[in-house]
């Protein structure tokens, strides 16, 4: 992403432009919440410390900690680390040649 971001600032000096004025990169230091994680390693799970999850057809007693369910996917908001998030912000005129420059040429 270094690169990608160099060859903004770079194509923006060309144009006369300061680039420490014209784009702006943000990536936020606070998180406005703690993903969930199941108990600590070795610690028993409990309501106190898990979410648990009941289906009689699942073998043994039924329940399942959440973040063990198969086909559960959607909740990786909840039990996977929070993703990582940077924003950019720079003239809207040059978004087009900017995108590009960000674009991966792999993704083509």
């Amino acid at each position: 992403m270094t690169q990608k971001i160099e060859a903004v600032r770079e194509y923006l000096k060309k144009r006369h432009m300061d680039d420490r004025y014209y784009f702006i990169e943000h990536v936020p230091q606070a998180m406005p919440y703690k993903p969930y994680s199941p108990g600590s390693a070795g610690e028993e799970q409990t309501s106190v410390n898990s979410i648990m999850l009941y289906d009689s057809r699942w073998p043994g007693s039924g329940f399942c900690e959440i973040s063990q369910v198969l086909g559960l996917e959607r909740l990786r908001a909840i039990t996977g680390a929070p993703p990582n998030l940077s924003r950019y912000y720079f003239p809207k005129e040059h978004e087009p040649a900017i995108r590009e420059l960000f674009t991966d040429r792999t993704e083509r």
